[in-house]
C-alpha cells in the first residue's frame, strides 16, 4: 500500500506532521518547501509578553563563583543583591568537590544555574523562596535535621492566639 510505513504500520502519506495539517512537498528540496509554522505567529507573541513579563519581576543572576574558602556558592543578581549558600543544602550539590562547584554556568534567562560536572541545575526563584529541592529531598533533609530547643530562660515569649 502507498503511504504505509510496513516497518512502523503507519500511514505516512500526510507527512511527519499530520495533526498540523500542513501541506508539504516531502519529495520536494528542503529549500523550495513552505516554512512551517507550528505555534502560530499568536502563541509565540504570547509566550513572548509572558517571558518578558518574567524577566521584569524576577531578578536575574549576572555573576555566580564558588568560594572555598567559605564553601559558599554566590550569585550576584540584576539587582545588585548577593545570595550566598551552602552547597550542602542544595539538593544535587551535597558532595560536590571544589572543582565541580567551580565551573556553574549561568542560564540564558539567567533564572537558574547549571553545574555540568554534577549534572545538576538549580532554579533561583525557588532558591530565593527557600526551595532547595525536591519536596521529597527537603523533607528527608528536614527528618535528618535535629530540633532546636528554645531555653526556658530565653528573653521572648512565643504567645499562641
Amino acid at each position: 500500500m502507498a503511504g504505509i510505513d510496513p516497518e512502523r504500520d503507519v500511514d505516512v502519506s500526510a507527512g511527519p506532521f499530520p495533526h498540523l495539517d500542513l501541506d508539504l512537498d516531502l519529495d520536494a528540496p528542503p529549500d523550495a518547501r513552505p516554512a512551517a509554522d507550528p505555534i502560530g505567529a499568536q502563541a509565540y507573541e504570547a509566550a513572548d509578553m509572558q517571558g518578558a513579563l518574567q524577566r521584569s519581576l524576577l531578578p536575574a543572576a549576572v555573576a555566580v563563583r564558588y568560594d572555598g574558602e567559605t564553601d559558599r556558592v554566590t550569585v550576584i543578581l540584576d539587582t545588585g543583591v548577593e545570595l550566598a549558600f551552602a552547597p550542602r543544602l542544595v539538593q544535587g550539590l551535597g558532595s560536590a568537590e571544589i572543582d565541580d562547584l567551580s565551573e556553574a554556568e549561568i542560564s540564558p534567562s539567567g533564572h537558574g544555574l547549571h553545574f555540568p560536572r554534577l549534572n545538576a541545575d538549580v532554579y533561583l526563584p525557588g532558591l530565593l523562596e527557600g526551595v532547595m529541592g525536591t519536596r521529597r529531598w527537603m523533607a528527608a533533609m528536614a527528618r535528618a535535621t535535629p530540633l532546636r530547643v528554645v531555653p526556658r530562660d530565653a528573653p521572648w515569649e512565643i504567645k499562641r492566639p
